[in-house]
């Protein structure tokens, strides 16, 4: 943070309304990946629920049968092209084949690929990003209504919280915190250990995730493909029993699919793709020197359990924030905020270790986006005015913008009189270019040369 390579000057213990916001990265789905897929299961209810309106469900429907592929599709990569085999209308297998592609294998298709994608991402992030969530600290008696008031993040509601909450946060545990392993316990593990320690959210996309395979099986086995006697329709009859799965796996889909979008407390200061990515997040930490993590042993083999227990016992506290490293230098990461005394003694907070950075809503955020961009075009306007101002008398602004100077402005009215006068056009610029200027103060017109006076 001290080496800060911004544009603008960073206003370091201003947070939360520093201009460098450092909460911007979701990791392992990004938000316009969530928000583009909530759109898919809510536009598929929608067209279920209008099937369910005109009881397509039970009557089901036809197409005729004519489906044919142009003899000059081809396909191909590179240098070699490849002609798909014809379809004739007149053999009723590959007609139908061709209708059980389009309306089954294609429907499945595309469902196994939402579920093992979009699905899965979600439920790895959410694992991934709650010992963050929990490191981001917590108040004293937090009810459910003020973290959804915290989700939102109003600016009124930020400005009474700061005064009514003058304490910080509380500190995460090792076991809530580093030693928090969702990543690497079994998916059937996972929804039982969360609902123990109280992640809900984590337990309900775990539950989400080991459930959504059934959801190409439904798909798949919706529509049955039969042609009539003749050959010339195609009949497509639906499964009332895949239906009502479908629509239960839709119904889910919209609810929680927009639930998964993160709010201000699970997002980080940079994408994690590697090890090498959490590592710099806490690399200059003091807890990473701390001799808790030496289990080198001459005479036995450690293991991780030896680690976990002397990390344990210890009794840690960790918050995420701005934490004063081993460098002298300031690095937003995670590190040890509290610590107990010897003999299991009480917590004591240590010295110059993390500052807590509260995370902004979504509405806060867009407040302060607005009040930013206002000022910033205050300023720019500004500076334009007082650009303009100096450049006016600038003959080539004149020039471009129409504006002439006192000469050329009087030079033209005289030839604008002299036209009036019947002078010619040539004549009156000469005589034009011999006359003084014009105006008040005792200043007259000389007497023209082919006046009749003269």
């Amino acid at each position: 943070m001290d080496r800060c390579n911004r544009p603008k000057k960073c206003a370091h213990g201003t947070w939360p309304s520093c201009e460098h916001y450092p909460y911007n990265y979701n990791p392992g789905c990004a938000r316009w990946a969530i928000a583009f897929s909530s759109l898919l299961p809510i536009g598929a209810l929608a067209l279920s629920i209008y099937a369910l309106v005109i009881r397509l469900p039970n009557k089901g429907f036809s197409l005729p049968n004519n489906l044919k592929l142009p003899s000059t599709f081809y396909y191909g990569w590179g240098p070699s092209n490849h002609t798909l085999p014809p379809v004739d209308p007149a053999d009723p297998k590959s007609t139908v084949l061709l209708w059980a592609l389009i309306f089954r294998s294609a429907p499945t298709y595309v469902a196994g690929l939402f579920t093992s994608t979009i699905i899965t991402w979600v439920d790895l992030n959410m694992r991934f990003m709650q010992p963050f969530r929990n490191m981001f600290g917590k108040r004293p008696n937090e009810t459910f209504g003020y973290q959804v008031r915290d989700f939102i993040g109003w600016p009124w509601w930020r400005r009474m919280k700061a005064s009514a909450f003058a304490t910080e946060p509380e500190p995460a545990t090792a076991a809530e915190s580093i030693l928090l392993a969702y990543i690497t316990v079994s998916p059937l593990q996972v929804p039982l250990t969360a609902w123990d320690k109280g992640h809900y959210k984590v337990c309900i996309y775990s539950t989400l995730s080991t459930l959504s395979p059934i959801f190409p099986i439904f798909v798949g086995g919706l529509l049955t493909v039969t042609p009539d006697e003749t050959y010339d329709r195609v009949n497509f009859s639906f499964s009332l029993s895949a239906y009502i799965g479908i629509m239960v796996s839709l119904v889910l889909y919209s609810i929680l699919l927009p639930a998964a979008m993160p709010g201000a407390y699970r997002l980080l200061p940079r994408q994690l793709y590697s090890l090498a990515d959490l590592m710099a997040m806490c690399h200059e930490s003091r807890f990473m020197a701390s001799p808790h993590l030496d289990i080198t042993d001459p005479e036995r083999t450690p293991s991780k359990e030896h680690m976990e227990a002397r990390i344990l016992l210890t009794d840690d506290r960790f918050l995420f924030g701005v934490y004063h490293g081993r460098d002298g230098h300031r690095h937003i990461g995670f590190d040890v905020a509290q610590e107990r005394e010897p003999d299991f003694g009480a917590l004591k907070n240590v010295r110059n270790s993390v500052e807590h950075i509260p995370p902004e809503g979504f509405a806060s955020r867009v407040h302060r986006t607005m009040t930013n961009m206002m000022e910033e075009g205050r300023k720019k306007g500004k500076a334009m005015t007082g650009a303009m101002a100096w450049n006016v008398r600038s003959p080539f602004a004149q020039r471009r913008h129409g504006i002439r100077s006192g000469e050329e402005n009087e030079d033209i009215q005289l030839a604008r009189m002299s036209g009036a006068l019947g002078v010619p056009r040539a004549r009156a610029e000469a005589s034009g270019s011999q006359l003084q200027h014009i105006g008040s103060g005792g200043r007259t017109r000389p007497t023209r040369s082919d006046s009749p006076h003269s």
